[in-house]
């Protein structure tokens, strides 16, 4: 039907709906036919970042510290509320990367474990959304570390910032947290 209704072939709505189907937004029934599914966690990050990718807008960098102010300020003041034994592990697990990467002259691994503290951070808030929303702009904001980690002394600095988080988060200093973060986003 789908075919007639389109004026295409069955090969191509067979290929349409596999695609659809590992993207999650249908699921094949045997038996029972094919049905829409609700959108996952997972297809909505896919979306954004294609969307912010397709070029068809310029995101610009002031777009994407505006956002981080807003996000990241928030979720540094939510984890130092909200963070367990295991989210403060993370963090730290995150931080001796970066150090490691630091150490060994890895700029990729750098821009990977500075990448790793901010999503551990959000995980941080028990919100799925912190993570869901700071995902979904994680090309872009992998590529500006990858940049920024090629200015002399700025992955020391990140790590400095990274670590002053971490001991604000730690204490359940809630506002002091929020600073740390306002002060290293407003380093970019």
């Amino acid at each position: 039907e789908l075919a007639e209704q389109l004026g295409v072939s069955r090969t191509v709505v067979r290929d349409a709906v596999r695609v659809l189907v590992a993207k999650g937004l249908l699921e094949a029934r045997p038996g029972s036919g094919t049905v829409v599914c609700g959108p996952s966690a997972r297809s909505v990050v896919q979306s954004m970042a294609l969307f912010l990718s397709c070029g068809s807008h310029r995101v610009t960098a002031e777009n994407l510290v505006e956002i981080r102010r807003v996000l990241e300020v928030a979720m540094a003041g939510l984890a130092a509320e909200r963070r367990t034994s295991e989210d403060l592990a993370q963090m730290r697990h995150a931080v001796s990367k970066h150090l490691k990467a630091i150490d060994a002259g890895d700029l990729d691994q750098c821009a990977g474990a500075d990448w790793s503290f901010h999503v551990a951070l959000a995980r941080a808030t028990h919100n799925e959304l912190f993570p869901l929303l700071l995902e979904s702009i994680a090309d872009i904001l992998i590529e500006v570390r990858r940049t920024a980690q090629q200015v002399p002394g700025r992955p020391r600095l990140a790590l400095r910032y990274h670590r002053t988080i971490l001991r604000q988060v730690k204490a359940a200093n809630v506002e002091e947290a929020r600073q740390a973060m306002h002060s290293h986003l407003r380093e970019l």
